[in-house]
């Protein structure tokens, strides 16, 4: 199955769940749910839905309570894991990468801007972003979040916030 393939890159890493997989890629392509089954000594594969309101180029996708979330060109979406179809869609900090934890999605723009968001509402809602320090190209690492801690690596450095109050 190659229909949410390109035939320039294919970066962002599927999301697997109950037996689907999701999977995105950009360049005008877009993105495809498959349901998994075993049968025959092999893994059978159908198609679910494909749309092109996800054409996630390098940023990721993540997927929670039922919503996948990932920025499509420049626009951050929302789709329902279930049928596909949007949610919602904002501009955000623009084209970037995303991880999710506590119930809030950690944004990082390419243009180096951080943002936060909650994660599995009907509409997009902004807590907070700030600017890191252009370091002269875009940003394409991925926010990560561990502990109480969120890392932030923009070209040869690291940035690390507090991000909860830790007990």
């Amino acid at each position: 199955y190659d229909k949410a393939a390109n035939g320039t890159a294919n970066c962002t890493t599927p999301v697997y769940h109950e037996g689907k997989v999701f999977y995105t890629s950009g360049y005008g392509t877009g993105c495809a749910q498959l349901a998994l089954t075993p049968a025959d000594g092999e893994i059978k594969a159908q198609e679910m839905y494909f749309s092109r309101d996800m054409q996630n180029h390098h940023g990721g996708v993540v997927l929670y309570k039922g919503r996948v979330y990932g920025s499509s060109a420049a626009i951050l979406t929302s789709l329902d894991w279930g049928t596909g179809k949007p949610v919602w869609r904002d501009r955000g900090v623009g084209k970037g990468s995303l991880t999710i934890a506590d119930g809030m999605l950690y944004l990082f723009g390419e243009n180096n801007t951080v943002g936060l968001a909650d994660a599995g509402t009907d509409a997009y809602t902004e807590r907070g972003r700030f600017q890191i320090e252009d370091m002269g190209r875009p940003s394409w690492a991925h926010p990560v979040v561990c502990g109480a801690k969120l890392y932030i690596r923009n070209q040869d450095y690291l940035n690390c916030y507090q991000v909860r109050a830790t007990t």
